[in-house]
């Protein structure tokens, strides 16, 4: 699926031009061994974000998950909408603009949607509860996801037909929902925990009907690693993406040992400071995922097989995005050649 420590990115950036946006990324991304990727563009208003993207796919399955904004986020308005129509018509033009600036691409990329739990845990059912209250609810809704995932996978495939597409499914609210510590409205009570397996029965509904290979976006900090694997495993997740700085040492270093045993993927978010020379951004990274590796126990010439990077920070400013692809860019290549010179 991925290899050759290839930079991909995940999704959010500060713009409202998508063409630009696209642009960039296909320019920066284009070439082998690295990734591009659909960006998603909060900044052009309700809609144009993951949460939004998202649920005006499955508005698109069924009218029943139609939502409209709230103060506090997304609530379930029983038809469509603006801001369903508006989200719809935003996917659209992302995908008309990577169409464009990727034309005759015949490699891997990147496609992204929030997974069933955490779409749950974001909207709003009409009492002001989340709907991540209601099993049955929560149930329609996967399957809707399923239908709108297969969609949109349909979609970039009728528009770039030589390229291989992998599924991002970015569960933030994975852990809080496993655990059961999302508050209810009033704050004096918390929605039930799920169990391991009802979570990974939901998502292997939508992995299985996307027919691509999937990546599990996890908050680490919230979601521990081995919990989260066990649970994916089994809906035939292909990989991981996570914040490195968060990675638990003592906590899922064995997890991660069988995830790439296994032949998983690991997609390292790498924090990349503004000020720091591009020099010492690159050793300081490149020193720490080489020890991360060793830590796992595995030869250093195969780091480069089951390792992708991608910019830490969570909403990136399109200016900004071609400085953070640069440094990852020479992270990548200087990871290919500690590599090579492990095989000399």
């Amino acid at each position: 699926m991925i290899a050759a420590a290839g930079v991909t990115g995940s999704g959010p950036c500060v713009e409202t031009n998508v063409i630009e946006t696209m642009r960039v990324i296909a320019g920066e991304l284009g070439s082998a061994p690295h990734l591009p990727y659909v960006p998603i563009l909060p900044e052009r208003g309700p809609g144009g974000d993951a949460v939004g993207r998202t649920v005006g796919a499955v508005s698109a399955v069924s009218s029943s998950f139609s939502v409209a904004t709230t103060p506090d986020g997304w609530r379930i308005a029983g038809a469509d909408t603006r801001d369903m129509r508006r989200a719809r018509s935003w996917l659209g033009e992302d995908l008309d603009a990577a169409q464009q600036q990727l034309d005759g691409f015949d490699r891997t990329m990147v496609v992204s949607l929030v997974g069933p739990w955490s779409l749950a845990a974001a909207i709003e059912l009409t009492t002001g509860h989340r709907l991540v209250r209601d099993h049955m609810a929560v149930l329609d809704l996967t399957q809707a996801l399923a239908q709108a995932a297969s969609d949109y996978v349909a979609q970039v495939r009728a528009r770039l037909p030589g390229a291989t597409i992998v599924l991002r499914l970015d569960e933030p609210m994975l852990g809080a929902v496993m655990q059961g510590s999302i508050a209810t409205p009033s704050g004096l009570d918390r929605y039930r925990a799920i169990s391991d397996q009802v979570a990974s029965e939901r998502l292997a509904t939508v992995v299985e009907a996307a027919g691509v290979d999937v990546l599990l976006g996890l908050s680490p900090v919230a979601t521990p690693l081995a919990q989260a694997m066990a649970m994916a495993a089994p809906s035939g997740s292909s990989g991981v993406v996570f914040d490195f700085d968060s990675w638990n040492r003592s906590r899922d270093t064995d997890t991660m040992g069988q995830l790439i045993e296994a032949g998983g993927i690991a997609v390292l978010a790498l924090a990349l400071p503004a000020r720091a020379s591009t020099v010492s951004v690159v050793r300081d990274n490149v020193e720490a995922v080489t020890r991360w590796w060793s830590e796992l126990g595995f030869a250093p010439d195969d780091l480069t097989m089951s390792v992708a990077i991608q910019p830490g920070s969570s909403s990136t400013p399109s200016g900004e995005l071609v400085r953070e692809f640069e440094a990852l860019r020479a992270i990548s290549a200087a990871l290919r050649d500690e590599q090579e010179q492990g095989r000399d």
